[in-house]
């Protein structure tokens, strides 16, 4: 007797399980799905037929089977289903099923085309039934001889997740019997260089003669507010990309975990939304850019709508990676042990910075929307 408490609508065609038609109940619109049985053929064949009326249904399966009948007897594959074919399938259901989580549209959109550069390319016009977990061993061969880098263990694992979820799919909809098991190379996890407490200061020294040197307004603003963009996300751990998005009515005076007078930051990223306790040291930061922005409006204070990093005109501030590097260079703190430090450093000096204070992994896990694995594995 054949388990069928997931599924509804069974019809046995012809009596024999050759031809059985189902709706699984885990769906919100349930179409049936034909499980084929072919004599000689030792798997069932499941696939959707896409359809909810049972009428159409058995035209459908019909024609299948006597479709996987003929490749059976003269011996062909099975489907001619490529995963060029699953991928473009696949693409806008995931896109619909993230429209209203936590996970931000410019992380959804990463996901999709870190595989559209790398799988997509290796494996498009490959038979989803050829792609077994060997297939996928030499795709990650590939992978790794491929850029002039070799990709982080966090790179291949955050892959093999995205990989997951497309080959969940094509089992569900029939076009895979059994989801390949995904084995990633070993790799060493590696994070970015971070900030040591001396060249700290000595880059916070360095602003203050960059920013005395100024020759003009002009100069002087643009310096004050790539200095400033530095120190925040270096005392608060944000990503540049949720920096970029934060507006005045985003930050609320609180207290932090030792009672002293701090804000309390609102951003949304790639991990969803969540509110950011900063350093006490950050009011400041963001006191001096208000001061700023008060004196460019002739005294008005800043519309709360208003970005907090912007330009005069109040559109986005651009890129700060050669700001950040510049400064770097001029406080002889560019490099360290022969790597060269990102912006990605600040919100690893941070973490290192704050663990090295005994804060609790569970509160910085929070704070800077990851996990607890995450830090354990790079900090």
């Amino acid at each position: 007797m054949e388990d069928r408490k997931f599924y509804t609508d069974w019809h046995d065609l012809r009596d024999d399980g050759s031809i059985v038609l189902y709706k699984r109940i885990d769906r919100k619109k349930p179409k049936f799905i034909a499980r084929i049985k072919i004599p000689e053929h030792r798997d069932y064949i499941v696939k959707s037929t896409k359809t909810a009326d049972l009428s159409d249904a058995r035209r459908i399966a019909e024609r299948m089977y006597y479709d996987y009948e003929t490749r059976v007897r003269d011996d062909l594959p099975m489907s001619n289903y490529t995963f060029g074919r699953l991928f473009r399938e696949f693409e806008p259901r995931y896109l619909r099923q993230h429209e209203n989580t936590k996970h931000s549209p410019d992380y959804i959109k990463g996901n999709l085309d870190t595989i559209r550069r790398h799988f997509l390319e290796y494996a498009e016009k490959t038979l989803v039934t050829e792609i077994n977990e060997r297939f996928i061993e030499d795709y990650f061969d590939w992978r790794m001889k491929r850029g002039v880098k070799t990709p982080t263990g966090s790179t291949f694992h955050h892959e093999r997740t995205i990989l997951n979820h497309i080959f969940k799919f094509a089992v569900r909809e029939g076009h895979l019997n059994v989801q390949p098991s995904i084995s990633i190379p070993q790799s060493k996890s590696k994070p970015r260089p971070d900030i040591s407490l001396s060249d700290y200061r000595k880059i916070v020294k360095s602003m203050k003669r960059e920013l005395d040197s100024s020759v003009d307004e002009r100069i002087r603003r643009s310096r004050l507010y790539s200095h400033m963009y530095f120190l925040v996300l270096a005392n608060t751990g944000i990503r540049k990309g949720e920096i970029a998005k934060v507006k005045w009515k985003d930050i609320q005076p609180a207290k932090d975990l030792d009672g002293k007078s701090t804000v309390i930051i609102a951003v949304s990223g790639k991990t969803g939304s969540r509110w950011v306790v900063a350093n006490p040291s950050t009011v400041d930061y963001l006191q001096r850019l208000h001061e700023q922005r008060t004196k460019e409006l002739n005294g008005e204070k800043p519309s709360k709508n208003e970005l907090v990093f912007c330009k005069p005109n109040g559109n986005p501030i651009g890129e700060m990676r050669k700001p950040f590097e510049r400064l770097l260079e001029q406080s002889g703190t560019l490099y360290v042990d022969g790597e060269k430090r990102t912006i990605y450093s600040l919100r690893h000096t941070y973490i290192t910075m704050r663990l090295s204070h005994g804060a609790s992994i569970y509160f910085l896990a929070m704070n800077c929307g990851t996990s607890v694995e995450m830090i354990e594995k790079y900090y």
